[in-house]
């Protein structure tokens, strides 16, 4: 498979990637804090001037609904939802509004762009841009031609990573200034093969209902002191009593498959294929959910496709940079 420019810039220097389908909500009023500490997995209590927290949305069951990153805009909160799911957050989050609550919800997606920076020379690019480095989940503000960017840093298993966020109308000024710096456009299938790559779970078939933060690698993400949330007694029963049944793992597949693909394992289902790619490295390889028993490192599977096809494979260590 030949690397592309992008994905040879992600791994030798630097790359950027804007996010399609970015979702950002406004939170305003007095009550936002409360509020949304009450429906997420985090402690709000640990936002500050420049201070980010991930946090879960989660249902009754725990299951994830999406995915936050937030920030303090002086009087509102700015909240980074998952790609496609601001409206539908958005539209859940006001059904949970009380009477007595002072907060009010706005999906402002539309007039915000999202630049995700990655690669070993990501700092020296925010150096050239004049640009004091974030340490992950912390956030500065740059200006650019006179609009004002939030420059986010995230932790990933490979380091950190950089989330540009802005208006909109500032999309074009900010990608021309990360070229000018030296970093190179990646397309979305490039930045798929990196997020499989890398291991980070995604919007599609793992940030989603069928799993808790817990089986899918977003423990961190989880505050075991804050007070009462939606879904906290079944997180609470998953750590207390290790209850936590699945477990996100890299696979590396013997041919093509599906996602969605069922893993067997000793005659018995053991899991889903949630993830796929072909990467230039590291070959046909992917995410799954597996029972927490078949989660070792050289578990072999046998993967069914829904058209009844036969592949198998095996699991390995995350990220896959380290075969």
């Amino acid at each position: 498979m030949t690397k592309s420019k992008g994905y040879q810039a992600a791994l030798k220097s630097a790359a950027y990637f804007v996010q399609p389908q970015a979702g950002f909500l406004r939170l305003t009023d007095s009550g936002r804090v409360d509020f949304l500490q009450r429906q997420t997995t985090n402690d709000l209590h640990q936002l500050s001037a420049d201070r980010v927290v991930s946090t879960v949305l989660t249902s009754s069951i725990a299951r994830i609904l999406d995915v936050f990153s937030i920030i303090e805009e002086g009087e509102s909160l700015g909240v980074v939802s998952l790609p496609g799911r601001a409206a539908e957050t958005a539209k859940f989050l006001r059904t949970r509004i009380f009477f007595t609550d002072k907060v009010r919800v706005d999906d402002i997606s539309a007039d915000i762009v999202q630049i995700r920076l990655v690669g070993p020379q990501a700092d020296n690019i925010l150096e050239t841009l004049g640009i004091q480095t974030p340490a992950p989940e912390y956030f500065i503000r740059w200006e650019l031609a006179g609009t004002l960017v939030t420059v986010i840093g995230l932790e990933t298993l490979v380091g950190t990573q950089y989330r540009f966020v802005a208006p909109v109308i500032a999309s074009t000024v900010i990608t021309d200034a990360l070229e000018a710096a030296g970093a190179v456009a990646m397309d979305a299938k490039t930045a798929e093969i990196l997020r499989v790559e890398t291991g980070q779970p995604g919007p599609q078939d793992e940030l989603v209902d069928s799993y808790t933060p817990l089986e899918v690698g977003l423990e961190d993400f989880v505050s075991d002191s804050k007070g009462c949330y939606t879904g906290q007694e079944v997180i609470a029963r998953q750590i207390t009593y290790d209850k936590v049944t699945k477990k996100l793992v890299g696979i590396k597949l013997d041919r093509p498959a599906a996602v969605g693909a069922e893993l067997n394992a000793d005659g018995k289902s053991a899991g889903i294929l949630t993830s796929a790619a072909n990467s230039p490295r590291f070959g046909l390889i992917g995410l799954g959910v597996v029972r927490r028993q078949y989660a070792e490192n050289g578990t072999k599977f046998s993967v069914v496709g829904k058209d009844d096809s036969i592949n198998s494979g095996e699991i390995v260590s995350l990220p896959f940079s380290q075969l």
